[in-house]
């Protein structure tokens, strides 16, 4: 999965979304129902752990929900099983591109690192993995 495609239609979303809110409170006399929100868990997030979930059926990836998901200390945390293998970063400053941050014992032990893919993220994760002979693939 390219996950350029994801983050592309969720800033179109989120420009969309201002837009309307926008024309909203310029025409006051309008509808006051506003458009709903897009969320970045939903939209780019729980689809790319989907996609690492198909690839690694037997490692065990829960794929989150968005009612108990929420990132912890800045990160999107993923685990294989019950190790912490890294996080993706909180977006901010409207770069919602996809960023890994390798993590051990659920602390940050690296730079983040861009990330276009499933397979340039399963590459990372195994190199996380490594140290524990716990390859996925």
């Amino acid at each position: 999965m390219n996950f350029q495609e994801l983050t592309d239609a969720y800033k179109k979303r989120i420009d969309e979304f201002l837009l309307q809110i926008e024309e909203k409170c310029a025409n006051r006399n309008g509808s006051t129902i506003l458009p709903q929100t897009p969320s970045y868990l939903e939209e780019v997030i729980i689809p790319i752990f989907k996609s690492l979930a198909e690839i690694i059926r037997k490692k065990g990836v829960k794929i989150p929900t968005t009612q108990t998901y929420r990132p912890i200390k800045g990160y999107y945390r993923i685990k294989i099983g019950l190790t912490t293998v890294g996080g993706f970063s909180v977006p901010g400053n409207g770069d919602y591109a996809i960023y890994f941050t390798p993590m051990k014992n659920a602390n940050p032990i690296g730079d983040r690192q861009l990330v276009s893919d499933t397979e340039e993220l399963l590459q990372l994760i195994n190199n996380q993995l490594k140290a524990k002979q716990q390859l996925i693939t």
